[in-house]
């Protein structure tokens, strides 16, 4: 309504203080608006609570309810017990511009980091709000392509109500660099890696369901795969902001932001780095992967050749990804792209380091993919040379599981520095 009654207002999403109070733009209607959404919500939560508790079918226990209605039950918990805190808050901004009482104004005697505060205790709760409706439905999704039952039912079950719980107590993970005190820090940045415990129990459950499933590759068995590995990823990313020693570092930066796109939206295309290297240089990889892994079956088959030639196949393609990145860094330094360049230092902000972290970290990766390389090309001498048996194959499985690592790896950097801008 604030659009065509007085304008929108100028404070942002989080209507922070002491701005928020003292701008002249329709900020109250706003604020008005999102007081009545948020009774809305929690009016919504009382519904499913009272829902599951009271109207389940005749003679269905706790532990016989399905994972999709346990994410609801546990989204309404976090609903009904977090909004309110988002609508007093609401309220008492709406009486500062009113009446100024100077709850939060420094200068009567108010704190305007109790607002962060305050407005961090339900926005990030908020988070689980809308990711755990989807994980339910990924847990239904799951089984059913899969034709096997959900491996570990009552440890989701208990995931659900651990990440609505200890969600909830993270919030001053976005305040690290409002001054708070070194024992805050700690304890925020402690339960915030606690949170990430029940996410990565959801997603070993969902994988180990898959595991000798007969999987159907299906639209919508496709897309919650696309989710594993979305949320996977902004997981890890999650863990980067919770180190309060990284936090600070990346605190308001793009980097936040494509954090919570990968856990609610997926990736987003970039303009700095060419996609196509980056996807080229993932499938080749994974083919080495897979050649590898075939390569170690091989040999257990007593089929010496077939082993020695798929690994070869996997150190040429390791070739041709040092290839595809040396061509990316050469077109790179020669436009002049490359760390403390004219162009990137007087450039956007954040350019400059964006563009020192790729050429590190590719770097980095660069160097282990020849040192996987070596250590392919030792497997296959060993074994045509007879030197390799079944005393000593634990060799090559190491060496493949190093190579699968620097695969891993990779999968990791792709989305980090090629999808985000």
């Amino acid at each position: 309504m604030s659009l065509f009654f007085g304008g929108p207002p100028d404070t942002g999403w989080t209507f922070y203080v002491p701005f928020s109070v003292s701008t002249k733009t329709n900020v109250s209607a706003t604020l008005m608006a999102a007081f009545i959404l948020g009774m809305s919500s929690m009016l919504t939560g009382l519904n499913f609570i009272t829902t599951i508790h009271r109207m389940r079918v005749k003679g269905m226990r706790w532990l016989q309810i399905p994972l999709f209605t346990w994410s609801l039950y546990a989204t309404a918990w976090v609903q009904l017990l977090a909004t309110p805190i988002l609508s007093i808050t609401l309220l008492l901004v709406l009486f500062e511009r009113l009446f100024a009482i100077g709850l939060f104004d420094a200068s009567k005697g108010g704190d305007p980091i109790l607002y962060q505060h305050l407005f961090w205790m339900y926005s990030h709760p908020a988070v689980y709000i809308m990711i755990l409706p989807g994980m339910g439905v990924i847990s239904e999704f799951i089984p059913v392509f899969s034709r096997k039952s959900i491996f570990g039912y009552k440890a989701i079950v208990a995931s659900s109500m651990a990440i609505a719980i200890a969600g909830s107590l993270v919030w001053a993970h976005h305040m690290f660099t409002s001054g708070m005190s070194e024992v805050a820090v700690f304890v925020f940045s402690l339960l915030t890696f606690l949170v990430a415990i029940p996410s990565a129990v959801k997603i070993f459950s969902w994988v180990s369901t898959m595991y000798k499933g007969s999987i159907q590759m299906t639209p919508p068995l496709l897309f919650a795969l696309g989710f594993i590995y979305l949320f996977s990823v902004g997981g890890l990313t999650g863990l980067v902001l919770g180190a309060a020693g990284t936090n600070i570092h990346v605190h308001d930066t793009h980097f936040v932001v494509a954090h919570f796109h990968f856990v609610m939206f997926g990736g987003k295309g970039g303009k700095e780095l060419s996609l196509i290297f980056g996807a080229v240089n993932t499938v080749i990889l994974l083919i080495s992967s897979f050649a590898v892994a075939a390569s170690i079956t091989a040999f257990r088959k007593k089929s010496r050749k077939l082993s020695a030639g798929l690994i070869a196949v996997a150190v040429m393609i390791g070739g041709i990804f040092l290839v595809n990145k040396y061509i990316e860094w050469g077109q790179k330094i020669h436009h002049g792209i490359y760390p403390n360049a004219p162009d990137l230092v007087n450039g956007p902000p954040g350019k400059n380091i964006f563009f020192g972290l790729y050429y590190i970290i590719t770097g980095l990766h660069g160097l282990h993919i020849m040192i996987g390389m070596a250590m392919l090309s030792m497997c296959v001498f060993m074994i045509l040379t007879n030197r390799m048996h079944e005393g000593n194959d634990g060799i090559l499985e190491n060496c493949g599981l190093y190579w699968h690592m620097v695969d891993i790896i990779w999968i990791f950097i792709f989305p980090l520095l090629y999808l985000i801008v």
